[in-house]
């Protein structure tokens, strides 16, 4: 009988990655018709090595937002904006039609050069672009089923993420930082089209869903101090202009935020208790049938970043759940006060920085040097906190990776000294930050690569990492492990809910069956649980298989390697991969331990 806790609701850290769009747009298409099908025929004289340049100027060149996060001076990878370049985002379903066929014929451009015509570095890198491209496609003709005011990850809920977070380097960025401020009524406009034209449809979300996400409309509205004041002021007058100036563009700032910014807020609040009502299905993605099979698919293939079906997966997950409490039943074995030893435990540290201190003098046993050390670690405004995410780190540029800022969740932290320290080392060394500015600086990865995205490996590796980093701490071998085993069932427990829901098909009562096995939880608890895996399903996954798969990796090295197992070499080589999928890193490794 596996032994009851409380449940410790599992508050998320992450990276923040700012994008609304980014398709590339590849031409030469030729198009025939055989055999009743439409078959995409790919020419193109490009080099690899040329397709590469093009997919990576394309990315830059779709979005002057995203592209103002990724790269330094986007005219040195060949893109030039215009003032009408500068906006937030536009959301047309012909246009997102459009950039699915341009996905198709860039995924059969990568995949008509044969292996010998690439060097091996070069096959890797048309690995990886080739399961990203893959996982996007997956998507196809699912689009109305995206929630996009999802409490914890739609679009209002990290839309002053864009602006609080974009740097000032000289006054260009703020003239273009107004240009998409002046935007944003314009872009949410268009949001708003969409969810009305989902509510029509039949998959506009619950309204225990809608609540929470006005919630997050009202928290913005209601925070003492406005971040996009505060903010503004504290970057512009950090830069080298007259006074004159910092003025007028504060006032300007003010009346921007005051005309476009703000009312989204409300009017998003107005847009959703209008459509509260209509939803045709309170349950999980399965109850839609086979378009919410197929969108869950894909949610599990791009989140887990594993070629895995959501019937394996909870396969998966079932095994990981009985193991992790038969691990735990050993410490109680001996030390049946474990677990509360454990969870008690307070590092004695100060402050963020020091946090980072400590862990920069501690990690260099285990790590390869970091390339960077530097970093900028803020408390957020409270008005900008996501309930249930604890932190996030923004991930550097491609060509400029001393700039770093993280970013915690002062009310979800509180005075919990060892979860700052966790979630410090999850988000900067030797987890996010130090994991994406070593990606970024190397000259072995193409710059195509820097350009996906696979967030199982990343949260794997933030994970992985920071649980590492509990042996650091003054208190014996068996708490850490337990602080592993408490969090990681709690990761399980949510993951499988998700999965029970979203998959499965399961009604509220079926996942207070499930959920009464491990916690005891009272109704409130059940609907927050219940209703969160509905409106932002799949968000556990990658740090639940993520983590598990690069713990299974480490383990599998060590029983290959034996005593000649390097655990500082070992991190070398998964750092050398980059950001890649745990499918190409699984492949990767085996070929690595047989080389050794």
């Amino acid at each position: 009988m596996k032994r009851k806790t409380t449940l410790v609701l599992i508050a998320l850290v992450m990276i923040m990655s700012i994008m609304f769009t980014g398709c590339s747009r590849i031409i030469d298409i030729i198009r025939n018709q055989k055999d009743e099908k439409e078959q995409i025929l790919v020419k193109t004289d490009k080099t690899f090595s040329e397709l590469c340049g093009q997919f990576v100027e394309d990315m830059i060149a779709e979005d002057a937002l995203n592209a103002h996060y990724t790269v330094s001076n986007p005219a040195d990878y060949g893109v030039e904006f215009d003032e009408e370049d500068f906006i937030v985002g536009r959301l047309e379903m012909d246009e997102i039609d459009e950039s699915y066929e341009e996905l198709e014929v860039l995924l059969a451009q990568f995949k008509s050069y044969s292996d010998s015509e690439l060097s091996e570095s070069e096959q890797y890198s048309r690995r990886v672009i080739c399961a990203y491209l893959e996982n996007q496609l997956n998507y196809q003709g699912t689009d109305y089923l995206v929630n996009l005011f999802a409490p914890s990850s739609g679009i209002i809920s990290n839309l002053s993420t864009n602006f609080v977070e974009y740097a000032f380097f000289d006054e260009s960025d703020v003239k273009e930082y107004l240009l998409f401020l002046k935007d944003v009524p314009v872009f949410m406009e268009e949001v708003f089209e969409f969810t009305r034209i989902q509510s029509e449809k039949g998959y506009f979300m619950p309204d225990y869903v809608a609540d929470q996400s006005i919630k997050v409309c009202e928290q913005f509205i209601n925070a003492e101090n406005n971040p996009m004041l505060v903010t503004f002021e504290d970057k512009i007058n950090k830069l080298d202009i007259s006074s004159e100036k910092k003025k007028e563009y504060i006032e300007l700032n003010e009346k921007y935020v005051k005309d476009y910014y703000n009312p989204v807020y409300s009017d998003s609040i107005d847009l959703l208790e209008e459509l509260k009502g209509t939803a045709k299905n309170s349950q999980g993605l399965s109850k839609y049938g086979k378009i919410g099979d197929k969108y869950y698919a894909a949610i599990v293939k791009e989140k887990t970043s594993y070629n895995i079906t959501p019937k394996k997966l909870t396969e998966y997950l079932d095994e990981s759940i009985d193991d992790c409490f038969n691990a735990m039943a050993y410490i109680y074995m001996k030390d049946e006060d474990a677990y509360y030893k454990a969870t008690e435990y307070q590092p004695k540290f100060n402050s963020p920085n020091e946090v980072m201190d400590f862990l920069l003098d501690n990690i260099e046993g285990e790590f390869p040097k970091p390339v960077t050390t530097e970093y900028v670690i803020e408390y957020q405004n409270p008005a900008c906190e996501i309930e249930n995410v604890l932190a996030y780190y923004l991930t550097c540029r491609i060509d400029d990776v001393d700039y770093n800022s993280i970013k915690v969740n002062g009310s979800a932290v509180g005075n919990d000294k060892l979860t700052l320290y966790s979630t410090l080392a999850h988000e900067g060394i030797p987890g996010h930050m130090y994991q994406f500015t070593t990606a970024y600086d190397s000259e072995d990865i193409n710059d195509a690569c820097k350009f996906t995205s696979f967030i199982g490996m990343s949260e794997g590796w933030a994970e992985y990492a920071s649980t590492l980093c509990l042996e650091y701490l003054d208190m014996p071998d068996y708490y850490s492990e337990m602080i592993y085993l408490n969090d990681m069932i709690s990761y399980l427990v949510c993951s499988r809910l998700d999965l029970g829901v979203n998959y499965e098909g399961w009604s509220k009562k079926d996942a207070e069956e499930f959920l009464a096995e491990y916690y005891y939880l009272d109704d409130e608890m059940l609907d927050e649980l219940y209703y969160m895996v509905i409106g932002d399903p799949g968000q556990f996954l990658p740090y639940t298989f993520g983590h598990l798969k690069m713990r299974e990796f480490r383990n599998y090295a060590e029983e290959k390697l034996g005593n000649g197992f390097n655990e500082k070499e070992y991190h070398e080589f998964i750092l050398s991969l980059g950001i890649t999928s745990l499918d190409i890193l699984e492949q990767e490794l085996k070929s690595w331990v047989a080389e050794q």
